[in-house]
């Protein structure tokens, strides 16, 4: 492949391919058994969309609950604390990551659908699908029992260019309200990945996407 005649945009799209990848053959395994989680997913992302009051009343309260359907439709029943710790991550962000990691813990209880949705009010009617006809965000059966979880999320952010304002000031606020960003630099000519793990929002700056000296690790793909 040569890589120096790919748009931007299929080198980005391609750059988050392989990080995928990483995150889910060597990270997430890593990160369970030295972190101690029961649970990771790495899932899309998205930042609090906007819409006129008037007649976007189904699709606002749809965006009130993306979170929580998320947790559900991957198969897993959040805390309140949990719910709101991830409700107000969307409301920090200004932009759209590549990623949420979202790392969780069961606490041994199991509790319905059901209960969810009369817990969370998730009264939207709204049905989306992916890119392949799948629908997106789908609840699971109302009987169906799913594990109890809290846990901590991460904000997964792939360059493998440039990065730029809009994207510092979104993060560093993130990461400011106790959000760490999980930052991955991608060159596809060696071809090599490095990561590194911002907690500092003094640290969420321009440079901090390009910097290679301050990534602390990186795999070869």
């Amino acid at each position: 492949m040569e890589i120096d005649k790919l748009t931007v945009q299929k080198r980005g799209r391609l750059g988050e391919k392989l990080v995928e990848a990483c995150i889910n053959d060597d990270l997430i395994p890593s990160l369970k058994k030295t972190e101690g989680w029961t649970n990771i997913i790495y899932t899309v992302a998205w930042f609090k969309a906007t819409y006129p009051q008037k007649d976007y009343e189904d699709f606002i309260k749809f965006e009130e609950e993306k979170q929580t359907r998320l947790l559900l439709a991957n198969g897993f029943y959040p805390t309140k604390e949990f719910a709101d710790y991830f409700n107000k991550l969307v409301d920090c962000l200004s932009n759209t990551p590549d990623g949420f990691l979202i790392k969780m813990k069961r606490n041994g209880a199991f509790r319905k659908v059901k209960q969810a949705v009369e817990e969370y009010n998730l009264t939207s009617k709204i049905q989306l699908e992916d890119f392949d006809g799948n629908k997106f965000l789908q609840l699971p059966k109302e009987n169906e029992k799913l594990p109890v979880v809290d846990g901590k999320i991460e904000v997964v952010e792939v360059k493998t260019g440039k990065g730029n304002q809009l994207q510092v000031d979104s993060y560093r606020n993130a990461v400011a309200n106790g959000y760490p960003l999980r930052l991955f630099k991608v060159d596809l000519k060696v071809p090599q990945i490095w990561e590194k793990v911002i907690v500092n929002p003094n640290e969420v700056v321009l440079n901090c996407f390009k910097d290679l000296n301050t990534f602390a690790k990186g795999w070869s793909i």
